[in-house]
């Protein structure tokens, strides 16, 4: 009897441990509604767009495939003006 106490002790501290790990790797988000119908997340502090789905997103920044994508990772990088400042809500 003392036996199946104790393992059932630790499959819920297993379970509970796993639980709670997997909320901090993947917390739920929370969308309030902000200004000109963005949204803010209120987990990661940013605002994005809902209207964007990240396809669109994708799409819009596809490169040119004769450019190096190297050399593009770099200059997006560095250069911040041709960032979206409100990326898709995901």
């Amino acid at each position: 009897m003392k036996k199946e106490i104790i393992l059932t002790v630790v499959v819920f501290l297993v379970a509970a441990s796993g639980g709670f790990l997997l909320g901090r790797k993947f917390p739920v988000h929370n969308y309030q509604p902000w200004r000109g119908g963005l949204l803010y997340d209120t987990t990661t502090g940013g605002v994005c767009s809902p209207l964007k789905t990240n396809q669109e997103a994708a799409s819009a920044n596809q490169n040119d495939p004769s450019v190096n994508p190297l050399e593009e990772l770099l200059k997006a990088r560095t250069d911040k003006t041709n960032t979206d400042p409100y990326p898709p809500c995901n």
